[in-house]
């Protein structure tokens, strides 16, 4: 987390330290908010794996499997939205895949939209 936080926070210390005009207060002043910043993140990241553990040993299956869920549900999307639906649309464009994905696509009354339409009350647009 440091090593994030350095290259941002670093000019503001040197903004801030350059304003001292004694050089060994100067070094002195930079070494030590360097340190206070240093103790700081190292705490709150001691704190989170504190919580991590706790959140681990939880005996309900909801607190302990969030995360799991949350990486899996962000990782099938990018695999949907970067690499299979994009194959999807470009093999669609041949010829010959155009009567496949027409005898493979179901039937209008078990579509997606119905159920939607149904609960929404309305009867879906004719085409």
């Amino acid at each position: 987390m440091w090593q994030i936080l350095k290259p941002v926070v670093g000019p503001l210390i040197d903004k801030l330290v350059d304003r001292i005009p004694d050089p060994n207060a100067r070094a002195e002043a930079r070494e030590q908010f360097e340190t206070q910043l240093l103790t700081a993140v190292t705490e709150a990241s001691t704190l989170q794996a504190k919580i991590n553990q706790v959140e681990a040993a939880h005996s309900s299956v909801f607190v302990v499997s969030w995360r799991p869920f949350i990486g899996w549900v962000c990782g099938l999307s990018l695999l949907w939205a970067f690499l299979l639906q994009p194959i999807m649309v470009w093999g669609s464009k041949w010829p010959v895949s155009m009567w496949i994905f027409r005898l493979l696509r179901p039937a209008p009354c078990i579509s997606w939209y119905w159920p939607c339409w149904a609960w929404a009350g309305c009867a879906p647009l004719k085409k």
